[in-house]
């Protein structure tokens, strides 16, 4: 029928209509010939990529943010964000299904260069209570302070600190007066380290409430927590964390300050580069598990990283880890210091910083800017 079509008004009209004639008809040949032409040279669909499963003992890998489920235009406006306002931050690395999606380095900072982790610490520190119990190195959580410390001769002890628990230590609820936090420019803490016996500095304090009372952020009571872990495994405490924590998840060289007895400090003086402490993050992720081995006992670390008790900084404490009720979890250390742990996104994020100023405008990027670029 076309072409009985073009060969009448071929036959019938002017010149000029079978030239537009012959024109619509070469059209619709070549809009014919050029569509049979792309289907047989278009390009084969991409495969998608695959990532393969792995432990990230000798360092981490990356993929693209699309890849692991993550919008990479809002990754990077959180880097725009950072660049434009906050100059105090020192790094950002977001890790998604175990790959790094994101590792921005902001200033003089460099990838490899060890951090202070500042209270971060603590979330070691307890960790490491977790695994000298397993190990049987302390008995539970519900031995006393003179338990805990039968060769210290404890002043000002009264009905109150009598009742202090190894729980109460780990949940900041001990009732000490220690005023060493930074409700109170730090008073408490400069004499912590300016005690000829810091340990014995802290169990000498005198009670301000009876323990279990409500949650007061005490570095003192993470210094004890160290000191424990030294005279109950007969180690110093940095050395039991790099056998039974660290070194299986491949970290190495640990700088780790210690008092003027050699006892690592247990409210911070841990240095690692964000990667390693990303480690932790993951370590937690996975329930305690590293490769096979359950480095810490996942019981633990359910009870370690749940609501124990109402907070400040947060909306609740565990076992030296902050928790929020938005179903995440994280290590908070001074001048901006994260490791966060949401396991609803199979996520973690490390974000590291230089300045006082800079712990308010960090720890919003967690809710702002990483948690909403997650696309699924």
């Amino acid at each position: 029928m076309l072409n009985a079509g073009i060969v009448y008004w071929y036959n019938m009209e002017s010149p000029f209509s079978r030239l537009g004639v012959l024109a619509v008809a070469v059209l619709v040949i070549a809009v014919i010939g050029f569509n049979l032409w792309q289907q047989n040279n278009e390009p084969p669909t991409p495969e998608p990529k695959t990532y393969d499963s792995y432990w990230p003992t000798d360092g981490w890998r990356y993929a693209e943010p699309s890849d692991m489920g993550m919008d990479d235009d809002k990754l990077e406006d959180l880097v725009k964000f950072i660049n434009r306002s906050g100059p105090d931050v020192d790094s950002v690395t977001v890790i998604r299904h175990g790959y790094i999606v994101l590792d921005e380095y902001f200033g003089d900072y460099k990838k490899d260069q060890k951090h202070s982790i500042y209270s971060c610490t603590k979330s070691v520190v307890s960790t490491l209570i977790g695994i000298a119990i397993e190990k049987g190195y302390i008995g539970d959580l519900d031995m006393t302070l003179t338990e805990l410390f039968p060769d210290h001769t404890i002043q000002n002890m009264d009905d109150r600190k009598e009742k202090i628990t190894l729980y109460n230590l780990l949940t900041m609820t001990a009732g000490f007066n220690a005023r060493d936090s930074y409700l109170y420019d730090w008073e408490g803490l400069y004499k912590m380290w300016d005690a000829e016996n810091p340990l014995q500095y802290v169990l000498d304090l005198p009670m301000a409430e009876e323990p279990g009372t409500r949650f007061e952020y005490t570095n003192g009571v993470s210094h004890v927590l160290s000191n424990l872990v030294t005279l109950k495994t007969g180690i110093p405490t940095d050395e039991f964390a790099e056998e039974h924590l660290f070194n299986p998840m491949g970290i190495k060289d640990l700088q780790w300050e210690a008092d003027v007895n050699g006892v690592p400090w247990g409210y911070s003086e841990i240095y690692l580069t964000p990667h390693e402490m990303a480690k932790l993050g993951y370590l937690f992720l996975h329930e305690g598990e590293w490769d096979g081995e359950q480095i810490v006992p996942e019981e633990w670390v359910k009870e370690a990283t749940r609501k124990h008790v109402d907070a400040t900084l947060k909306d609740g404490y565990g076992y030296q880890w902050w928790i929020d009720h938005r179903g995440y979890y994280l290590g908070i250390g001074y001048k901006g210091q994260f490791i966060v742990v949401d396991p609803e996104h199979d996520l973690v994020a490390v974000l590291t910083g230089h300045s006082a100023e800079n712990y308010d405008f960090a720890i919003r990027l967690i809710d702002s800017h990483i948690i909403p670029a997650v696309t699924g």
